[in-house]
């Protein structure tokens, strides 16, 4: 997924296959359309969510960095026209009728999920057509989404595990030569490796100097090998906390599988 770097684990958890989460998202909106045509909404229709990418490594083509510096690469093809209103206040809106049938009401929350220890970590409305719609598609969803929130904190320790070494300290100083020689800055904040470098707004387009900046980063990532080095530290790191938690994974992979694919 990042050109220049392993694949641990984890990754299958941060970031899944993105054409199985298409196929999901479609399948379980039209199951969702279709429960709510039933209860009479026959207009209402389900988003479907793109596939988000996390950016675990930060920027890492040069080429995305040349056009949007340290955005997201799924970022707006224009900024022109966004609205700067200021800060908004959310208010709560009444509970319609369309969104009782899609979400369900509080009396609703009758399904419980438990975790590992019996304590109970979610209630939802078993008749409410955005459940029935996820169900019919990953009948294990929520113990899944349950199992996930393990993973993920999993992941970030070893994230940090592998930054405690000796061996990323040694290829993170590299890295910072190879910025300098290119006339961008040292740094010795590991977060601006992933979120970018401090002092640049993350508002409207890029900078020219965002640009230049990120640009440098990503180039030097690839061309000190970091992300070989950081990312076969992190499945290092991954597979020691995998071990001490056995089934984890593999439970939470055969939780969020697609009912459609385990018959097919």
């Amino acid at each position: 997924m990042f050109p220049g770097a392993f694949a641990t684990p984890l990754d299958s958890v941060i970031n899944p296959d993105p054409l199985q989460f298409s196929a999901i998202e479609e399948a379980q909106a039209r199951a969702i359309n279709e429960c709510m045509a039933e209860k009479g909404f026959p207009a209402f229709r389900w988003e479907v969510d793109e596939p988000f990418v996390n950016e675990w490594y930060g920027v890492t083509d040069p080429e995305v960095a040349a056009v949007w510096g340290y955005r997201n690469s799924g970022a707006p093809e224009s900024f022109e026209g966004l609205p700067d209103d200021g800060p908004q206040v959310m208010q709560p809106e009444p509970m319609t009728d369309e969104l009782e049938a899609l979400v369900g009401a509080d009396e609703d929350l009758t399904a419980e999920v438990l975790n590992s220890e019996g304590i109970i970590v979610y209630r939802y409305a078993p008749d409410a057509c955005m459940n029935i719609g996820m169900l019919s598609v990953r009948p294990n969803y929520f113990e899944g989404i349950e199992l996930e929130e393990q993973l993920v904190s999993l992941a970030g320790e070893a994230s940090r595990q592998a930054q405690d070494t000796e061996e990323f300290e040694s290829a993170f100083t590299h890295w910072n030569d190879c910025v300098e020689s290119k006339g961008g800055i040292r740094t010795n904040n590991y977060r601006e490796l992933v979120g970018g470098r401090e002092g640049f707004l993350m508002e409207g387009p890029p900078g020219a100097a965002e640009i230049a900046a990120a640009t440098i980063d990503a180039e030097c990532k690839r061309d000190t090998g970091l992300l070989r080095t950081w990312s076969q530290l992190r499945a290092e790191a991954e597979a020691g906390l995998l071990a001490q938690h056995p089934g984890l994974l593999t439970t939470y992979l055969e939780y969020m599988q697609p009912k459609v694919t385990k018959s097919g």
